[in-house]
């Protein structure tokens, strides 16, 4: 259909082969990204709960709101 140099004909050739090898590991990178979203995700949550672990007992209990809400 179309007239080609030599180089270029070359450069397909390289292109072409590529290609098989790039399809072969495809599904490597949706794979990396989703482990790394839920390590991130895993990450933060553990986070936010050793936050939550930090916050005195006193607090939840609701006697740091009873003597705050007394003495004003």
């Amino acid at each position: 259909d179309r007239v080609i140099c030599s180089d270029c004909l070359r450069a397909l050739a390289v292109e072409a082969s590529a290609t098989p090898r790039r399809r072969r590991l495809a599904w490597a990178i949706p794979l990396g990204r989703a482990a790394c979203s839920v390590l991130l995700a895993w990450l933060i949550f553990y986070t936010a709960g050793r936050l939550l672990l930090r916050i005195p007992s006193a607090f939840h209990e609701g006697t740091l709101w009873k003597t705050s809400a007394v003495s004003e």
